[in-house]
């Protein structure tokens, strides 16, 4: 609601340098209402009243912590209802039980797909907190999220880039800088979806691959934009990390110490080829096969897709 985004704006000014990144589009201040059981749900709309106690009752919290932050800014119970009153039909319409009628699909022998929004480093619980979102990212998630029994879901399919990005602040053992991160930055085209901001570019973390793969349970990957890396005349593998100076095979729990760790690397050589016209995974440069087949290692999951370029037909499928 527009008084989530405002707490959501004033609280992250308020953080100074100390800021996590959020897009400030108000999804920390609803889940909080949520799990404060003050939230307002779409089948809530159905009822006109109840939706003025909730607003009215929000709008005054909120108004309460813009005063606290020093915001001038006001949330207005009125103008909520009135921006409600203009989706309440459609979204009264498209809402349904998306449990049942997933069960029913798969009872009818029908096939359901299930996407992730964001990376696992961004869930509340396994994430680098406390910069994450405020939801469960993981595979775990898809089961609650949409009403579901987790053994419904017979296979995880992470997607993994054949680098590392990050949106905003937190930490990033294996990030570039500079005019090398500028160059991945600018052949990958990572710019953020939601905010346009430029993601922090990185070679590729097998030690934040093998912690997504564990809380997820992965039973494959998916590796994207292995076509960014054609020019590299080598490529680096983050293989481990050391912790004060002691080798670690263990994600940190601790945001503070995943940006104390320092990466150890395997140097790869670079394909230097167009991999943008392959089709199959014998016609893919031998280095980049190799450099693939170290990132199974590493990660402990079997490849099972690659993408060398964003059309349908530059997908690569792995037997």
């Amino acid at each position: 609601l527009p008084y989530h985004k405002q707490l959501d704006g004033a609280k992250e000014a308020a953080k100074g340098s100390s800021r996590i990144g959020t897009t400030k589009r108000g999804i920390g201040p609803a889940y909080r209402d949520k799990i404060a059981r003050n939230g307002l749900r779409v089948c809530d709309l159905a009822d006109r009243d109840y939706c003025w106690d909730v607003v009215r009752e929000g709008a005054a919290a909120a108004n309460a912590v813009l005063d606290y932050y020093g915001v001038e800014e006001r949330a207005d119970s009125e103008a909520v209802m009135t921006r409600l009153a203009t989706v309440t039909k459609r979204l009264l319409a498209l809402g349904t039980d998306t449990g049942a009628e997933i069960r029913a699909e798969l009872a009818g022998d029908g096939r359901v797909l299930l996407e992730g929004a964001q990376g696992s480093l961004l869930d509340v619980d396994h994430g680098t907190y406390p910069f994450v979102t405020s939801s469960t990212t993981t595979a775990g998630g898809a089961a609650a999220g949409v009403g579901i029994g987790p053994t419904l879901i017979d296979e995880v399919l992470g997607v993994v880039k054949a680098y590392t990005t990050r949106v905003g602040a937190g930490p990033f053992p294996t990030e570039l800088q500079g005019e090398e991160a500028d160059r991945l930055r600018n052949l990958g085209a990572e710019f953020g979806a939601t905010t346009g901001r430029p993601r922090r570019p990185g070679w590729f973390d097998g030690i934040v691959v093998r912690h997504a793969a564990g809380v997820n349970g992965l039973t494959g990957l998916a590796v994207t934009k292995l076509d960014v890396l054609d020019s590299f005349d080598e490529v680096l593998l983050g293989v481990g990390y050391q912790l004060d100076g002691v080798a670690t095979a263990n994600f940190p729990e601790r945001a503070a110490d995943i940006a104390r760790v320092r990466p150890v690397y395997e140097k790869e050589k670079g394909w230097k080829a167009d991999t943008g016209s392959c089709r199959s995974w014998d016609e893919l440069p031998d280095a980049a096969r190799h450099y693939l087949k170290r990132i199974e290692t590493v990660a402990e999951v079997p490849i099972r897709l690659v993408s060398v370029g964003s059309a349908r037909n530059q997908i690569i499928r792995v037997d």
